[in-house]
């Protein structure tokens, strides 16, 4: 029973923390449930293949940001707003504070490092969370961006062939 309030704790701050960046991004009030699922969809999805299926963090966050986009063509079709508006915002909450937090934190005990051990750890520590980091931005917006770019050149063929 526990596990089930904390998908759903999960989900509803993920829809929130869409709506959010939504409305930074200037993308319509009527769009912002839209924004809200697929942030909440993208989020479950990534936290569901890492703790259920024990799947690296990386790979998840591109299905997740795959599932996001895919889902984003269909909702931006329902919502007369182009995909990307609806889907970056929703793509947010998925990023990954903590590794940026903790390569920062790195490079702040490489400056206090007393010898060369200490620093040698921390210049590991940079690395490591800024390596997974980079990685898992650039693996959502890559999830997030092929199936758009797929749905709009089948859109244009499918135009073009019905003329």
């Amino acid at each position: 029973m526990g596990e089930i309030i904390k998908i759903i704790e999960y989900i509803l701050c993920a829809g929130l923390v869409a709506i959010r960046f939504g409305s930074i991004s200037n993308v319509p009030f009527k769009a912002f449930k839209g924004c809200a699922m697929l942030g909440a969809l993208g989020c479950i999805m990534r936290y569901s293949l890492m703790t259920y299926c024990g799947i690296h963090i990386i790979l998840a966050s591109f299905v997740g940001a795959l599932s996001i986009g895919v889902f984003a063509s269909v909702a931006g079709r329902h919502w007369n707003k182009p995909a990307e508006s609806i889907a970056y915002p929703a793509l947010l909450p998925m990023n990954l504070g903590m590794y940026a937090y903790r390569a920062v934190e790195g490079i702040v005990m490489c400056l206090n490092a007393k010898n060369e051990a200490d620093f040698l750890h921390a210049s590991y520590f940079v690395q490591y969370n800024g390596m997974v980091y980079v990685v898992v931005v650039l693996s959502m917006v890559l999830g997030v961006t092929i199936p758009i770019h797929v749905y709009y050149r089948l859109k244009r063929k499918i135009r073009i062939v019905g003329r």
